[in-house]
């Protein structure tokens, strides 16, 4: 499907400022959370091929995939190359984890470089070395933050080419652009696009309808042709742009792959400029401020943009911090989209801590006028949890287990002020179905009326397993927002 309808191109969309989409996540956005919902999944190993390693250096997670609950296969942790020069297949998926098309994706590579990696649907996953002009090194090479639907079982919507500059017909049998929603409204992207004619309008790749546009402006790194990458922008109407200015050096468009972006298309967001170090950064002018989420798989997805204010002192590379109960459980290394056409490497730590890894190696001078978190995507441990959770609307918790546990209840705040408010002990409960019965008070105070998660855990456990989303209202009724097994399922015991 093309839309050939002109409209005026983005010269350089860094440089425009938009204060509605800004505006429209303060009134809304901070008041809830999409919701916690799913146990953590336990990663699947993979196997290095000759000429890498499973042990990559900076407290990096081993290399490994799961699928969520969506159906939805993530790849996490990291490689590293044993001989420079080698192999450039990194490893093999095996059949439950492989797509079915080819997929492209950009990664963060060691001390801020790049590469470029092909996810075959054969299940090889190999490197693309970068554009010669750039600096390779293949010691440490991140697997996080890659994400694909492996046989779209969630149904997808082609994206509206602008037709008269790009073709939807990509080749390397990649599929046409577009767009599907998980169960918890998140917009996921996938495909590839080739652009067929440069100049006016070049870079107005196309646009989104309302159901799959986000509420703030989108912006991105995706994969390009020919070892390089580009910028994308999703813009709150849904049109679409790329900004091919890269290191200095142009993007080669004739392949430009949308896989791997993902974005909130719902106000539920959680602010997280209270998290920032201000000392040293702010949120960007113009655009969302630094947010995150869990959608109802228990994934965790940052997104917003910020500014350094100032590139002095020992914590200047520091971010933010993020609540305790987002921190991962290993050190996370992706790439993401800086000002003035670069990049550069953020790892978010076990402590939270969301630091400026590596910038940029290419010759392109660092600006960290601006600096995108969207499309961030982790869970924050590999530990299996319990299996269901519900509440009812009188505050009984309804679970299912895999096996008996002690169970307790963490529970946590949303909106501005994100925290954990506390646990409440429920007590031993077997495997099959439990019925507990809560007064929604935590640490013998009643929750007062706001927007929280409950996430169930075994007792000793520091991190909980599947949540659920629920509301406190004036009138001190609750009303469940979504959780991991309707009411109905838990009773029967059918989640």
């Amino acid at each position: 499907m093309f839309l050939t309808t002109i409209i005026r191109p983005v010269t350089h969309a860094l440089g425009r400022r938009r204060r509605f989409a800004a505006a429209l996540l303060s009134a809304a956005a901070v008041l809830c959370a999409m919701a916690a919902s799913a146990s953590a999944y336990a990663l699947n190993p993979l196997t290095p091929a000759a000429g890498w390693s499973a042990k990559a250096c900076c407290n990096a997670g081993p290399p490994g995939w799961y699928q969520d609950a969506f159906g939805i296969i993530h790849l996490e942790g990291a490689v590293s190359q044993t001989t420079p020069g080698g192999p450039q297949l990194v490893t093999t998926l095996p059949p439950a984890a492989r797509p079915n098309r080819n997929v492209f994706v950009t990664v963060h590579t060691l001390a801020g470089t790049y590469a470029n990696l092909a996810i075959l649907s054969n299940g090889q996953v190999s490197v693309i070395s970068p554009d010669p002009k750039f600096t390779k090194d293949l010691g440490f090479v991140s697997l996080e933050n890659i994400t694909y639907q492996p046989a779209n079982r969630l149904p997808t919507t082609p994206i509206m080419l602008n037709g008269g500059n790009w073709s939807q017909s990509a080749g390397f049998s990649t599929v046409i652009p577009q767009w599907y929603k998980d169960g918890s409204g998140t917009v996921h992207l996938e495909g590839a696009a080739r652009q067929t004619l440069f100049g006016a309008n070049s870079n107005f790749l196309g646009q989104l309808p309302h159901a799959a546009a986000p509420l703030h402006e989108v912006t991105t790194i995706v994969h390009a042709g020919s070892g390089t990458w580009a910028q994308l922008f999703i813009l709150p109407d849904g049109r679409m742009f790329t900004n091919s200015i890269n290191g200095g050096f142009p993007s080669d468009l004739h392949f430009l792959s949308l896989e791997g972006v993902s974005y909130n298309a719902s106000p539920f967001i959680n602010d997280a400029s209270g998290n920032l170090n201000t000392a040293n950064w702010a949120p960007a002018f113009g655009f969302a401020g630094p947010g995150w989420f869990e959608d109802g798989a228990g994934i965790v997805h940052l997104q917003g943009e910020v500014t350094q204010i100032s590139p002095i002192g020992s914590n200047a590379g520091l971010i933010l911090t993020l609540p305790s109960f987002l921190a991962p459980n290993r050190a996370i290394f992706t790439i993401v989209i800086t000002a003035d056409g670069a990049y550069a490497d953020v790892a978010i730590l076990p402590t939270g801590q969301v630091v400026i890894a590596f910038p940029d190696r290419s010759p392109a001078r660092n600006d960290f006028g601006f600096l995108s978190l969207d499309s961030i995507t982790y869970q924050t441990s590999d530990t299996p949890g319990p299996h269901a959770l519900t509440l009812t609307s009188n505050g009984e918790v309804l679970a299912l287990l895999h096996k008996p546990r002690e169970l307790r209840l963490i529970v946590f705040a949303l909106g501005r002020k994100a925290h954990r408010v506390g646990t409440v002990a429920l007590g031993s409960a077997p495997a099959g179905r439990s019925r507990f019965v809560w007064d929604l008070r935590v640490a013998g105070h009643r929750l007062p009326a706001g927007t929280y998660t409950a996430e169930l855990a075994a007792a000793g456990s520091t991190s909980g397993g599947p949540g659920v989303l629920f509301t406190v209202t004036r009138d001190g009724r609750l009303q469940v927002g979504s959780s991991t097994c309707s009411v109905a399922a838990a009773l029967g015991g059918r989640c």
